[in-house]
């Protein structure tokens, strides 16, 4: 726990109040009080706070010669005040009060308020001791000579008792018009009745002024002050003089300080006019003071000095945990500093163990949020070890703890007690829209008085205080448990959580839940065992409550108890949810007790409502009176389900009453009896038995009609071996207790049960799938025997251990608590479903087996084609397999992905790109590791030099990809030519000794007569006509880099071999088509080779040393180019 002690000093929190200068003003009292109004329900129109009835609006009339004769003058009525003597209730719902003039000097009905000024509003507003004030929300001008008509009006949807105020005797000065109207507003029907009490009023009146400035309100900082650092300083000046302001002197001071100026100029209209400005930005400390006023309002002196100053202090907000007592004295203490300093940070109050005997009221908390709330506690957690209690005595202090306006606050793990004697006994008070308000493991306790009232009540709750919980709490005693009443029929309290309380005791009604959108009433024991209560109770009493939920509660009196519930549960015009349907679910309702001869009317009764599914419910009629009443009463609505219910009147009367033809859209699975009378009233007809009623509405041909022979009513437990599996499943997997229920054969009733001699584990069987769950129900205890091992439990689970079947041999031993016991064997085969991993990965290069299990009996169909219990995937796509065995059809599917093996093109680039920048990424890549480069281990890579380099990736997978490239970065080309052959007209061209090539570089040749050529080496026939010619060629290159150009003469001489050089040769004439003369000179002997294109040799002959001159004979030789060699020289060919 973090001790904190606070500084205690003033902090003034200032909000908006237009012109509240009491000092300044007059305050002019109208009327001597001389009697009273609202001293009871004849009285009721003369009070404009007549909370006798729903609704009311009141209208007075005060002459302008009354109010000169108070001292009134002519001037601006800043606020309106009732002097109350008793206060009444409940609080008065949207309060408004609206201020006209007239002429006339009486009214004897309502008045029309068109044009009348709406000065006060108020949500929801109850009255107090002495003067209640009520500040306008803008000043209202009275010309002084006008009539005056206070205006009052309020809508409730509910009543209690008048406010009563001092008034005086006047004729024709009132008028009002009440009534209980729950469904909506009375005001401005502008009708009514004359009244002769005239409640007394006193108006503040603010006489006119000339020049006027002042500060109304400070707009930042804020109370809480969570960050004090460079705050801007935010005010509203406002001009209540009768001239216009076109400027005046703001000062504002820190503490004691120096007092800064800041000089305003603008214009704010006369009589109330504002205007908002930021004066500077400053940052504060803790409890620092800030005074900000006015001064030479228009350059003179203020007519109107008392509005000219407003202050506040600057603190920051509570934030963590603080002890009662240590850091406060009491509860209230700590209550009164969360209202004044607000909230920076969730906020604990531990409470030492021990008994506080005071009320705490919490009003508006600034700052509290669902991260930043405020929980009163024990500091041990239990709820018996600290008490809060209080004996009220008045309905002015009618509650321990009063949560009114404030949000986000918790009260857990104490006793909250009202330790009144009289009808005054309300505990936990929650008002006025306190939002998200919950009482948490409580032991919460209204007085004992017998008292039919809501005075006294456990947890009261009035208004639209949204996202209320109440939880795990014992709640005892009050006329009424728990009341829950909203704003209106179409104002209604939103998400109501009552779960997991038990609640005891309640004189009248346990819960008393009206206009609600939003109800979760689960897990509850609402019970009685005193002589100490009404006879005509009620358990649980909904009306408009509409998106609910009841599920498992026990509802039900107990021994002890002089009366059982007359209602057990009671909806009225309660519609239910869509998307999921409301439920009323798993719920254990009794009304009556054995043996009572009087009321215990109905354990449900429901009238028009709907959209429900009532399911698995017991619902009990023990006893009461006889005849008309029924087990289950549901009248009109519509969109009801009924399946898995016992309606069990073991009194007389039917076992349900439905009226209306739709009320009902199915029933089925349910049991009927009654142990007198017919059993079914259904639409308009009776049916004396099961099957008349089946046969005359084709309901309920699953259903049964048997005496349940409780064994515990109360608890609905039975061990009827017809409702024992009778039930159907509605998708409930737990019954009142959080046992599980059947899948396949529920029971009927809240609580799912078995008969132990009865029970059964069924047939041997095969089950298909890897795991199956097999029940014994709830039995006390249970002993499992499976292959041999033993276990205990209310299931067991039996588990495939491979992908092949398996057998189980299975008995089970149990014994219940009311229904005896028994034992039982069975033997389950269960076939395993077919087995794919969801996701299979390869690599590029790599290949997966999938096999999806199975025995030897098991067939497949792969969606690949294949039959074969496996098969081989080397390339990504969704692969699915169908097996079937032992008469069980399973599906799987893999999805198989596959890795991107990184791969680089050759790549040639000019060398005034480099560095040349390559990109290997692959889809999840991870590692790089190139063979050189700039940046050898990043996925992109930076090269200055041409060569042949590998890429190696590896991916998230862990595959790894290698892949080699050529780079090659070319500069500008140099053109060279080379060529081969003489003796002949066909010449070999090169270019090979030319540089800058590359793969795309290309060639452009240019021989004779515009002959051309694009290849790299070409082979060109010279035209030739008998001496030797001279030839210029050119050879073109463009590598993509530059373009350079070289030419060549060639001299075409075929006949003059005897030229030939030492050790070469010649051929002619060439081309030929059929004999080729070869002429050498000095050449080593050997052979002569012709050889194609391809490489091959097409034709040799043998060669003598020497200079020699053969003939070859070509003619078998296709057309086409050819080589001849001897030795290392060539020569081209071409053979026409």
């Amino acid at each position: 726990m973090k001790t904190f002690t606070l500084l205690k000093r003033a902090v003034l929190s200032v909000m908006f109040s237009a012109i509240a200068v009491v000092g300044f003003g007059q305050l002019i009292t109208v009327g001597n009080g001389s009697t009273v109004t609202g001293t009871g329900n004849g009285y009721t129109g003369d009070t404009p706070f007549g909370t006798w009835y729903m609704d009311d609006q009141t209208q007075m009339l005060y002459p302008a010669s009354e109010v000169a004769a108070a001292g009134g003058v002519s001037g601006f009525m800043n606020d309106l005040r009732f002097n109350i003597t008793q206060v009444g209730s409940p609080a008065m719902t949207d309060l408004t009060i609206k201020i006209g003039f007239t002429s006339s000097a009486t009214i004897y009905n309502l008045q029309n308020t068109a044009g009348y000024t709406t000065v006060y509003t108020n949500s929801s507003y109850n009255t107090s001791l002495g003067w209640n004030i009520f500040d306008f929300s803008s000043p209202v001008f009275w010309n002084g000579t006008d009539n005056i008509i206070v205006d009052v009006c309020f809508n409730n949807s509910s009543y209690s008792l008048n406010s009563h105020m001092t008034a005086d005797f006047f004729s024709g000065r009132v008028a009002c018009y009440y009534t209980d109207n729950p469904n909506g507003s009375i005001c401005g029907l502008y009708t009514g009745y004359s009244y002769s009490r005239r409640a007394q009023c006193a108006f503040t009146i603010l006489p006119p002024y000339a020049d006027d400035a002042g500060i109304v309100a400070i707009l930042s900082p804020v109370l809480p002050t969570c960050d004090l650092d460079s705050i801007d300083v935010e005010v509203v000046v406002q001009n209540a003089g009768q001239d216009t302001l076109y400027d005046c002197d703001i000062k504002w001071q820190i503490n004691n300080g120096t007092p800064t100026t800041y000089s305003y100029t603008g214009v704010v209209n006369p009589q109330g006019g504002t205007d908002t400005l930021t004066l500077s930005t400053y940052s504060f400390t803790n409890f620092d003071d800030l005074t900000v006023w006015t001064e030479n309002p228009n350059g003179a002196t203020d007519s109107l000095p008392g509005n000219d100053t407003t202050a506040m202090g600057v603190a920051s907000g509570l934030s963590g945990t603080y002890g009662i007592p240590g850091d406060y004295a009491t509860f209230q203490d700590a209550a009164d500093d969360l209202m004044t300093f607000g909230v920076c940070g969730p906020v604990v109050m531990e409470a030492a163990n021990g008994t506080y005997s005071e009320q705490v009221s919490l009003g508006n908390v600034l700052g509290t949020s669902d991260s930043n709330s405020v929980t009163f506690t024990s500091v041990s957690g239990n709820m018996a070890d600290v008490t809060l209690e209080f004996a009220s005595s008045s309905t002015a202090n009618n509650y321990v703890v009063d949560v009114n306006d404030a949000d986000y606050v918790s009260f857990t793990n104490m006793t909250i007690r009202n330790t009144g004697t009289s009808i005054y006994g309300r505990a936990v008070v929650v008002q006025n829209n306190a939002m998200n308000f919950t009482v948490d493991n409580c032991h919460v306790i209204a007085n004992s008085y017998p008292y039919t009232g809501d005075y006294t009540t456990a947890i009261y709750a009035n208004g639209n205080n949204h996202n209320l919980t109440i939880t795990n709490n014992t709640i005892e005693k009050g006329g009424y448990g728990i009341r829950v009443y909203g704003g209106g029929n179409t104002n209604r309290v939103e998400n109501v959580t009552i779960e997991d309380n038990h609640m005891e005791d309640a004189y009248y009604m346990a819960n008393y839940l009206w206009y609600i959108d939003g109800l979760n009433f689960n897990n509850n024991t609402v019970t009685k065992d005193t002589s100490a209560t009404y006879y005509f109770g009620y358990g649980v009493y909904c009306y408009y409550v509409d998106d609910f939920n009841v599920n498992n509660n026990y509802i039900g009196a107990s021994e002890g108890a002089s009366y059982g519930y007359a209602y057990s549960l009671y909806m009225n015009y309660c519609i239910g949810s869509n998307n999921p349907k409301s439920k009323v679910m798993n719920n254990c309702v009794t009304s009556g007790i054995p043996g009572q001869t009087a009321y215990g009317y109905y354990p449900m009764y429901m009238y028009g409502s709907g959209n429900v599914d009532i399911i698995n419910n017991s619902f009990n009629r023990t006893g009461g009176y006889t005849g008309n009443y029924y087990a289950c009463y549901i009248s009109q609505g519509g969109g009801i389900t009924l399946k898995n219910n016992n309606f069990a009147n073991l009194n007389s009367g039917y076992a349900l009453y439905v009226y209306g033809l739709w009320t009902v859209n199915e029933s089925d699975h349910n049991n009927f009896y009654t142990n007198s009378g017919t059993l079914i009233y259904q639409g308009t007809t009776q049916y004396s038995s099961l099957e008349a009623y089946q046969i005359g509405t084709g309901y309920d041909m699953n259903s049964v009609s048997t005496d349940p022979a409780y064994v515990d009513t109360l608890k609905c437990i039975t061990c009827n071996d017809t409702l024992d599996g009778g039930g159907v499943n509605v998708g409930n997997m737990y019954d009142i207790d959080s046992n599980n229920r059947s899948t396949t054969t529920p029971d009927i009733g809240a609580v799912e049960y078995i008969n132990a001699s009865n029970f059964t584990l069924g047939p041997d069987t095969n089950i298909c799938g890897d795991e199956y769950v097999i029940e014994a129900g709830p039995a006390q205890s249970v002993t499992w025997s499976v292959n041999g091992s033993s276990t205990t439990g209310n299931s067991y689970t039996l588990q495939a251990s491979g992908t092949t079947p398996e057998l189980f041999n299975i008995s089970v031993s149990m014994t219940t608590a009311f229904c005896g016991t028994g034992t039982d064997q069975t033997q389950v085969t269960l076939v395993p479903d077919a087995s794919l991993d969801s996701n299979v990965h390869i690599c590029a290069d790599e290949t997966a087996t999938l096999e999806p299990g199975g025995g030897s009996t098991a067939t497949y169909s792969w969606s690949t084609g294949e039959s074969t219990s496996s098969i081989m995937v080397n390339e990504p796509g969704q692969i699915s397999v169908i097996k079937s065995e032992e008469g069980c059809e399973s599906v799987a599917s893999s999805m198989v992905t596959q890795s991107t093996a990184v791969a680089i093109l050759d790549i040639e680039d000019c060398e005034d790109n480099a560095p040349i920048t390559l990109d290997a990424t692959i889809p999840d890549g991870t590692n790089y590791a190139w063979s050189g480069g700039n940046s050898m281990t990043s996925a992109v890579n930076t090269f200055d030099q041409s060569g042949s380099y590998t890429i190696t990736a590896t991916d998230a997978f862990g595959c790894v990809s290698v892949d080699s490239f050529e780079l090659a970065i070319l500069g500008e080309p140099v053109a060279v030519i080379n060529h081969i052959g003489s003796g002949g007209t066909a010449i070999q061209f090169y270019s090979n000794n030319s540089t800058g090539l590359g793969q795309s570089t290309t060639y452009n040749w240019t021989f004779v007569n515009g002959d051309t050529s694009s290849t790299a080496n070409p082979i060109y026939v010279f035209p030739w006509n008998g001496p030797p010619t001279t030839y210029t060629i050119s050879l073109e290159i463009n590598n993509g880099c530059g373009v350079d150009v070289e030419t060549m003469e060639v001299t075409v001489d075929p006949l003059g071999v005897q030229d030939i050089e030492s050790g070469s040769f010649a051929i002619y004439p060439n081309p030929t088509s059929d004999i080729l003369n070869i002429a050498t000179n000095d050449v080593e002997a050997g052979s002569i080779s012709i050889i194609d294109l391809s490489g091959r040799t097409v034709l040799e002959t043998p060669l003598t040393a020497g200079s020699n001159n053969l003939t070859v004979n070509v003619s078998n030789l296709a057309a086409g180019s050819y080589i001849v060699k001897i030795a290392d020289t060539v020569q081209p060919l071409i053979i026409e």
